[in-house]
């Protein structure tokens, strides 16, 4: 018995068509049907929904991925501004004759150390 052939649904994009008419009806052998209609295997919906999902999610780690790292930016950036706030505040006591001890000179010099080595 031979199979009936049936045309894709679908359209495929033709770089060669005339201005405003980009898109011609796709070549390939329908064997999918849903809608009532007949569809290739890249033009099926069920496909292009799997296919537009994936890229969906891929999409949304890339955003979550580059937000992160703008947050960790963020955050660097503030740390930074208070340490050398800090560095500030301990040299102008320094400076007007505030003895520091020994903890506040240890934490002086890492947060120097810190913000030298960024």
């Amino acid at each position: 018995m031979k199979k009936e052939k049936h045309e894709c649904s679908g359209r495929a994009y033709n770089p060669n068509g005339s201005w405003g008419n980009k898109y011609r009806p796709c070549t390939l052998n329908a064997v999918l049907n849903e809608g009532g209609k007949w569809w290739c295997r890249t033009h099926a919906p069920s496909a292009e929904a799997a296919r537009r999902e994936k890229a969906n999610e891929k999409w949304q780690q890339e955003y979550e991925q580059k937000k992160q790292a703008a947050e960790s930016a963020k955050l660097c950036q503030r740390i930074g501004e208070a340490a050398l706030e800090q560095i500030r505040l301990f040299e102008a006591a320094q400076d007007n004759g505030c003895l520091l001890s020994a903890r506040q000179r240890v934490a002086l010099e890492a947060l120097k150390m810190v913000v030298e080595e960024a």
